[in-house]
């Protein structure tokens, strides 16, 4: 034995640790390790040295016939305990089988299965095979294929193909050279940019959905896989010697559904039969019951006659019995009889064979079905796509007709087109009998609730709230059946309607929570069927009295929606399908008494719609829809006078409570005492209540102020009455005799989402101010004490930064539209030299937050009020000069309104304050002069904190000033900070404790303690950058709360476990594509976003302090 390319390959058989590998591959419990010996068998067998080269068939087949007996051996002992009959029906003979020879036996036949499966894989060819597998012998799911084909000296041509995606790609090949007029192996398929190079591959393989767009290459070189090989014999193939084995489906069959082997060996026992040949035995078996004297007695004893048949085989039977009555293009030619597929449907449709298949679903007919439990609801699934299929192929003949085809016909030079034969599905719906066809119409309504789970509630096994892949299709192929049936037939539309589930088909499906797709599917089909202008007037025969006329299709929709309507308002998120559906039916009334019923329908909209309340979520899709339906009710109706107050109030409805309600409440605060803005009773106009609830309207959305001001257009613009009332009502409630401030009159964007704060307007380069006057804003304390200041007089007001800041907040505070244009405060803020601002230059934060604390406490104090900024930010430093050797301490006060801290060469915050407070020591030229003993000493000058605000700023050192290339450079290092800050060894008393001296003035140990509430980042260069904020809501005190990010007009949720990406700043490694190198390789790269502000407070609020004191009151 050699080892190439680091696989072991054999120059001979002869070798003593084959078996020893075998026991490794089937008895080791380490899948890695029984892996790797797997592999090593197959290179042993498959990469083969000069001297067997020769006998390369035999050694494969000794590796083949050498799996194939372990895992026959392993399949009977795991089925040994309880034996079954070719069908897996259990037997009553059984003998004792022990857990650990079970357990053996069970991995033994995962290993050989998977070893089967990577052998068919390495031995597999690209050519398409002779004889198709399990899974490409029937027609599944029929789609449309577009080709774009190119050919030399010629225009490129468009085809169409309606394929089926159990067809091999070879058959695809074939078919557009046979449209070309050229060799099928010089055909190139591409895809999505990747060529179609196996013709062994399914179209379901290979991607290619509907609607799929490929391109065709006529190539002048033939390709190797078209072809078949003729280098080795069939007999001697890898699936050959599989299937010729005796006794191989029934093993795999066995373990596919044993209740001991885990979902995996289940899973991959499945594949493996799907990836081999029909087993015979089971085509001839249903071929021998359908060509019997009682084709539906013997077919329903195959299935059930002897005990229910396990999942996986009745699987396999209907597969197998699709495969005969609907086979693939490439198993049509291959079919175990002389029969054609049109005889075998006949006698199938005609002998009640169809409803022995339906049984086997477990989805009865007369109404009542068990969701199935969940480890079995996946094959039910698969269960019920099959049947879907054979349903299809039976009663809508075409449709299977159209995907065996894959013929083209040119309709025009550009267009060419399958040829598409004329719906017979009418023909395929008469040859069922009354009760064939009741039982159809209740197995797809049975089906679409059971896989759909109609309830609407989680699935109580899993726990999931979404459906699987497989229940999803199940769900939307019975209902586009039940669509064409009841299209079609008029006694399918009434076994529809008297199914005593289809109620819960409409509120479960139609409200799912789950899919969005069924939701969708539903909505089209009943639009479909209760619409069309065959049903629309159709007279539906129900459960009334005798004096009730029969309902319309369309009036039995629209009852049957409005009697959901209380499950759909419970589920507003998930109700614009059934609005949908409910705007449709409204077209096709006529009659008096279903004229009235919409009156009804309208008056009860109006009267729900004066209860209205804010959305709870950000969806207004409940209330968009109810609008929407009160819209097309008045149009449909013509009740335009809906809108006045002799109509039905709608006017001063949608005005007052759902488009305007904040200005009922201004104008009420307007009003002289002892009068009222509706004329009603006296009540408090500024009430905390309603003032809260007139800000949160209802019509929170753009979307649904949309709906609402369409409806109002409407009813204005058709009524006289209506347009008079409602001029008369927006011009008292916007009119004032006082000059309008320009906020005012300014556009509506877009209303604030609720729980989401208030953005600010970026009139250019003006993110610094933004990011800064947010911090602010979301201190409560400074917003609560600079909110409480008096106003500066009204000929000040222009040039007054503090009230301009004033008026800044309480539109962030009330303002529900999602961001605020401060142009006022624009124009009042002044830099240092008292000219104004260019809106358009890049400015420091920091600079920026300076020169406002100055500006708003020096306009407080000329008015002798509290200077909020440094009553909230304001502490004091201590200057200290500790001389060396003398007891001798000199210390001066200075009030500060934020710490500055280096950040080159520091690591950290911590690191960074210990700096600060270390000071610098001063000896030699540089010593201090003691006053105290007249002479130089060598001393220690520092500064460190003497009293600590309720809200501290650091400001970071990030930029830096070269004096060397007079320069201005930003410092990218990274730099970390904690989330919990303790300052007390910054301070006073605490470097005398340090130090061993008597900390006398020490405070309480939650004076200290702080909390990272605000973050002000900056994002690029010294030159060139943006500001933006994270902040942390403590409406409920620093520790609790979310935090945000501010930026500009965008305010969005911000998770604080991205702290290190977001603004620490350093370095970070990045893949990014090497064209020169031509792969992906790892860069790093310097971190253009890092933190520039850090505003902290202290964990529990000291309120009465000086330096600090009424910071967050």
């Amino acid at each position: 034995m050699s080892i190439q390319r680091d696989a072991p390959s054999a120059s001979s058989m002869d070798l003593c640790g084959i078996s020893y590998l075998w026991r490794i591959a089937t008895e080791v419990q380490c899948h890695d390790v029984a892996g790797k010996s797997c592999n090593m068998l197959m290179n042993l067998h498959l990469n083969l040295g000069p001297e067997l080269k020769a006998e390369a068939m035999s050694i494969r087949r000794t590796l083949l016939e050498e799996t194939l007996r372990k895992l026959l051996a392993a399949a009977g002992t795991v089925n040994a305990a309880s034996p079954s009959d070719v069908y897996g029906r259990c037997l009553s003979d059984r003998r004792v089988v022990s857990k650990e020879e079970i357990s053996h036996a069970s991995f033994c036949a995962l290993r050989c299965v998977h070893l089967l499966l990577d052998l068919l894989e390495r031995c597999s060819s690209r050519t398409m095979p002779q004889k198709p597998s399990h899974l490409a012998s029937y027609s599944a799911h029929v789609q449309r294929l577009d080709v774009t084909c190119s050919m030399p000296k010629s225009h490129a041509q468009r085809l169409s193909f309606f394929v089926s995606t159990s067809d091999y790609v070879g058959r695809l090949r074939q078919a557009v050279a046979a449209r070309l007029g050229a060799p099928p192996e010089k055909i190139r398929l591409l895809s999505s940019g990747h060529e179609l190079n196996s013709d062994a591959k399914l179209i379901r393989q290979v991607g290619i959905g509907d609607g799929h767009v490929i391109s065709a290459l006529v190539s002048d070189v033939p390709n190797c896989y078209t072809k078949p090989s003729p280098t080795e014999a069939l007999d001697e193939s890898p699936i050959a010697i599989i299937t010729g084995q005796e006794g191989i489906f029934e093993a795999l069959l066995s373990l596919a559904d044993s209740p001991r082997m885990l979902q995996d060996s289940r899973q991959l026992a499945t594949i493996l039969l799907h990836t081999l040949p029909t087993w015979p035995a089971v085509p001839h078996n249903i071929l021998t019951a359908l060509f019997s004297d009682q084709p539906g007695q013997a077919l329903g004893q195959l299935l059930d006659g002897a005990g229910p048949m396990p999942s996986m085989r009745r699987l396999y039977f209907i597969e197998s019995l699709l495969s005969l009555l609907c086979p693939s293009g490439g198993a049509s030619s291959a079919l175990p009889t002389d029969k054609t597929p049109q005889q075998m449907m006949a006698v199938f449709l005609e002998s009640g064979c169809l409803e022995q298949v339906l049984r086997t679903t477990g989805l009865s007919h007369d109404g009542g079905f068990k969701p199935c439990a969940a480890p079995d609801r996946h094959m039910l699934a698969q269960i019920l796509i099959v049947v879907g299929v054979l349903l299809q192929a039976a009663l809508l003949p075409t449709a299977a007709r159209r995907a065996s085809s894959l013929a083209a016909r040119e309709e025009s030079a550009e267009d060419i087109h399958l040829s598409t034969p004329r719906d017979h599905s009418r023909a395929g719906l008469a040859s069922l009998s009354q009760s064939a066809l009741k039982m159809v119409v209740h197995h797809l309504v049975n089906a679409a609730c059971a896989c759909g789970r109609g309830s609407g509630l989680p699935d109580e096994s899993t726990g999931s709230d979404v459906l699987l892949e497989g229940e999803q299709v199940v769900v939307t192929e019975s209902l586009k059946l039940l669509t064409r049936m009841a299209t079609s037939h008029a006694q399918a539309l009434q076994f529809f309607v008297e199914h005593p589930n289809v109620q819960q088909l409409v509120s479960g499906n139609l409200l799912n929570r789950h899919s969005g797709t069924v939701r969708l599917s539903l909505s089209q089909s009943l639009v479909q069927i209760f619409c069309s202008p065959d049903n629309a007037r159709r007279e539906i025969e129900t459960e009334l009295e005798p004096a009730c006329p029969r309902p319309s299709g369309a009036f039995w929709l629209l009852r049957t929606l409005v009697s959901i309507r209380p499950k759909a308002e419970l589920q507003p998120e998930f109700c614009g399908d059934y609005f949908s559906v409910l705007l449709s039916s409204l077209k096709h009334l006529s009659l008096p008494h279903e004229v009235q019923a919409a009156e009804d329908l309208l008056v009860s909209e109006i009267e729900s719609l004066k209860g209205a309340r804010p959305p709870v979520s950000d969806s207004d899709d409940w209330l968009v829809g109810q609008l929407r339906l009160i819209q097309e009710l008045i149009r449909t109706l013509n009740r335009q006078n809906a809108g006045s107050r002799h109509g039905c109030g709608l006017v001063n409805l949608l005005v007052t409570k759902l488009l305007f309600p904040e200005a009922v409440v201004l104008k009420s605060a307007l009003l002289p005492a002892g009068s009222s803005a509706q004329g009603g009773q006296e009540a408090d106009p500024m009430d905390p209540e309603r003032v809260r609830s007139a800000l949160h309207t209802p019509c929170s959305s753009a979307e649904a102020r949309a709906a609402a001001l369409d409806l109002l257009s409407q009813v204005m613009s058709g009524d006289p009455a209506s347009l008079a009332e409602g001029v008369q009502l927006l011009f008292d409630l916007h009119y004032t005799s006082e000059p309008l401030w320009d906020y005012e009159h300014q556009p509506v964007f877009q209303r604030r989402v609720q729980q989401r704060f208030c953005g600010l307007k970026n009139a250019g380069a003006t993110c610094y101010m933004n990011s800064t006057i947010q911090q602010l804003f979301m201190t409560e304390g400074l917003r609560r004490l600079l909110l409480e200041a008096e106003k500066a007089p009204d000929d000040h007001k222009a040039d007054s930064v503090l009230y301009q800041l004033q008026v800044m907040f309480a539109h962030l505070a009330l303002s529900s539209l999602d961001f605020y244009i401060p142009q006022q405060f624009w124009r009042a803020f002044k830099d240092y030299d008292g000219e104004p601002i260019n809106l358009r230059e890049h400015q420091d934060a920091f600079e920026f937050l300076t020169r406002l604390q100055d500006l708003v406490d020096q306009q407080l104090s000329d008015a002798r009020q509290l200077k909020v900024m440094k009553e909230t930010m304001g502490g004091k430093f201590a200057q200290q000069v500790i001389c060396r050797g003398v007891s001798y301490r000199s210390e001066t006060e200075q009030d500060f309104m934020s710490i500055s801290v280096d950040i080159r060469g520091k690591h950290n915050l911590l690191e960074s304050l210990s700096s600060y407070v270390q000071g610098e020591l001063m000896e030699g030229e540089n010593a201090y002069y003691c006053e105290g003993i007249g002479r130089k000493v060598d001393a220690v000058k520092r500064a460190c904190v003497k009293t600590l605000p309720n809200t501290l700023v650091i400001h970071l050192k990030r930029f830096e000033f070269d004096f060397d290339t007079m320069m201005r450079w930003k410092v990218r290092d990274r730099f970390e900070f904690p989330m919990e800050l303790n300052m007390y060894e910054y301070t006073v008393e605490g470097l005398a404790e340090a130090e061993g001296q008597q900390a006398t003035d020490k405070r309480a140990d939650d004076y200290y303690e702080y909390q990272l509430v605000g973050i002000v980042v900056h994002s690029g260069t010294a030159f060139v950058g943006h500001y933006y904020s994270y902040i942390k809501e403590r409406s409920q005190g620093p520790s609790n709360g979310s935090w945000w990010i501010f930026d500009d007009t965008n305010v969005e949720a911000w998770d604080p476990s991205n702290l290190d990406r977001d603004c620490f700043g350093g370095r970070s490694v990045t893949e990014v594509y090497d064209s020169n190198a031509k792969q992906n390789v790892l860069q790093e790269y310097d971190r253009p976003n890092s933190a520039y502000l850090l505003v902290y407070e202290r964990t529990n609020p000291i309120c009465g302090e000086a330096g600090g004191s009424g910071g967050a009151g």
